[in-house]
């Protein structure tokens, strides 16, 4: 079964694969830590303050595809 929501907003946030993904110094792409760490931040502070938060990410694939080489 399904859970109710009660209270708050709910956030659909969509997340792409250049929002994950950063380029590297050889012309390469690598892991943008730094954009994960803001959007672990951003829900969080959602979470918080008693949102929900729906996380859609497109950027699975590009992830997939940099660790598979």
């Amino acid at each position: 079964g399904g859970r109710t929501l009660v209270g708050g907003k709910i956030h659909v946030i969509k997340v792409g694969t250049s929002s994950l993904l950063t380029n590297d110094e050889v012309g390469g792409q690598k892991v943008s830590l730094s954009n994960i760490s803001r959007l672990v931040e951003l829900i969080a502070s959602l979470r918080t303050s008693g949102d929900h938060v729906v996380l859609v990410s497109s950027g699975a694939v590009g992830m997939g595809c940099l660790k598979l080489g």
